[in-house]
C-alpha cells in the first residue's frame, strides 16, 4: 500500500491530515479523524469470534482503508496504547507532518549563520513505496539500505495515566485452550470467559461525571443541528419575528398558483343562446322501420334447393367426401389420402407441401393444405 496523494497539490480548505493519510472521504476536507464527533472513550467494542463483543477495538478501526493504516503506523512509534490516543491531537503529528509536507514540497528551508534562508533539496523513494505514516527514505538511507526513515524511529511519549496493560486476547485463548487439554474448567463457560476478558480489558470505566459530561456534550451538538437547519430553512429568529416574514411554506403555495391555468372566458351572448335553444329542443322520434340485414335491398335473393345441392365426392378416387383444401386457390377437390398422394407434406408441419405441388384443378403451385372439418 502506498500513499495517493503524495504528488497531489493540497487545497486550502484541506485539513493538514488530508494528504499524508491519503483519506478516502473525498466529500469533505477533512481526514476521516478530523470528522469523527465521536467523544473519546478509553475503548471501543469490536466483535471476536467464538467470544463476542469486546472492548479491545480501536477508534480508528472504522475508518477508511487508508487512514486507519495511517494510525496504526503512527501509534506504533510511539509507546501509547489504543485507549491513551486522542485522535487526532495525541499522539501528536506537528513534527512529522513538518517533515512529511518538506518531503511533499520536495526541499527544505534552512536558516544560514547570517540570518539568510537557503532550500535544501529532499530526493527520496517514490511516494507509491510508502505506505501511509511513514516517511520517504533519502537516497542516502537507501543506499544504507534502511528499512524506513530515521525520523520514524520508535518515540517515547510521556503520560501521566497508568501504562499497565494485561495479557492480549490471544494470550487468554491459549491460556482458555492449555486449561481445557489439562481437564480444568470448561474454557468456554460464562464465568470463565467474562473474566478472562475482564483480565484482558481492565476495569470498566465507571467515571459518572465524565460520563454525564458526555451526554451534555452529545445533546449540545444535537440542539445545535436543530438550530442550524431550523435557521437554514425557515430563517433567524429576527426574520421569523418581522412584520414584512413570509414563510417558506406560503411561498410554496405561491408558486402554486402561480402556475394555475386561467378560468375559462365567458360564452358570447348568442352562443350561448344558441346552445340554450338546442338543449330545449325535443329528442327525435324513433324509427318504426325495420332493422337488421333483410331491410338490405343489395342482398341476393335466395336459391333453390337444387341449387344447394352440391357434389361433395373426391375428384380423384370418387369414393370418399372432399375434405382438403388447397391453398392460396382455396379448391376443395380431393380427400384426404388423395391430397397425401398428390401433395406429401413435411414431417414437423402438415399444412405445408414437402416438395413442389399444383392444383390439379387450375395447376396453380400449392403454398398450404388444410383438412376441413363439414358439418
Amino acid at each position: 500500500m502506498g500513499t495517493l496523494s503524495g504528488l497531489k497539490e493540497r487545497l486550502p480548505g484541506y485539513c493538514e491530515h488530508k494528504l499524508p493519510t491519503s483519506c478516502q472521504l473525498t466529500s469533505i476536507p477533512g481526514c476521516c479523524a478530523c470528522a469523527d464527533e465521536r467523544s473519546h472513550a478509553p475503548s471501543y467494542p469490536t466483535y471476536i469470534d467464538g467470544i463476542g463483543f469486546v472492548s479491545q477495538g480501536t477508534r480508528w478501526q472504522r475508518y477508511c482503508w487508508y487512514c486507519c493504516k495511517f494510525w496504526e503506523n503512527r501509534v506504533a512509534i510511539t509507546n501509547l496504547r489504543p485507549a491513551q490516543t486522542r485522535l487526532p491531537d495525541r499522539p501528536d503529528q506537528k513534527e512529522f507532518l513538518t517533515t512529511w509536507y518538506e518531503f511533499h514540497r520536495g526541499y527544505r528551508i534552512v536558516t544560514q549563520q547570517d540570518g539568510s534562508e537557503r532550500r535544501v533539496a529532499l530526493l527520496g523513494e517514490p511516494w507509491n513505496q510508502v505506505e501511509p505514516g511513514h516517511l520517504p527514505r533519502t537516497l542516502d538511507e537507501l543506499r544504507a539500505g534502511r528499512l524506513r526513515n530515521s525520523a520514524d524511529e520508535r518515540q517515547h511519549i510521556e503520560i501521566e495515566e497508568d501504562t499497565t496493560q494485561g495479557p492480549s486476547i490471544e494470550e487468554t485463548l491459549d491460556s482458555l485452550l492449555a486449561d481445557a487439554e489439562n481437564g480444568g474448567e470448561d474454557p468456554f463457560s460464562h464465568n470463565r470467559i467474562a473474566g478472562n476478558v475482564m483480565q484482558a480489558t481492565g476495569p470498566i470505566h465507571t467515571d459518572t461525571t465524565e460520563r454525564e459530561r458526555r451526554r451534555a456534550h452529545d445533546r449540545a451538538i444535537r440542539e445545535r443541528r436543530t438550530a442550524e437547519n431550523f435557521r437554514r430553512v425557515f430563517g433567524s429568529r429576527e426574520e421569523v419575528e418581522s412584520e414584512d416574514y413570509v414563510s417558506p411554506i406560503n411561498r410554496m403555495f405561491e408558486r402554486a398558483r402561480r402556475y394555475r391555468p386561467p378560468p375559462p372566458a365567458p360564452l358570447h351572448p348568442d352562443v350561448e343562446a344558441a346552445i340554450r335553444a338546442s338543449l330545449a329542443m325535443p329528442p327525435p322520434e324513433a324509427s318504426t322501420d325495420p332493422l337488421g340485414l333483410d331491410v338490405d335491398d343489395t342482398r341476393p335473393g335466395p336459391k333453390s334447393d337444387e341449387d344447394m345441392m352440391v357434389k361433395l365426392n373426391c375428384k380423384v378416387c370418387y369414393t370418399q367426401l372432399a375434405d382438403t383444401v388447397f391453398l392460396p386457390c382455396g379448391h376443395l377437390i380431393m380427400c384426404k389420402w388423395c391430397s397425401d398422394q398428390h401433395c406429401p407434406t413435411l414431417e414437423h408441419d402438415h399444412t405445408r407441401p414437402s416438395k413442389s405441388t399444383t392444383c390439379p384443378l387450375c395447376r396453380k403451385s400449392v403454398k398450404q393444405k388444410y383438412n376441413v372439418k363439414l358439418a
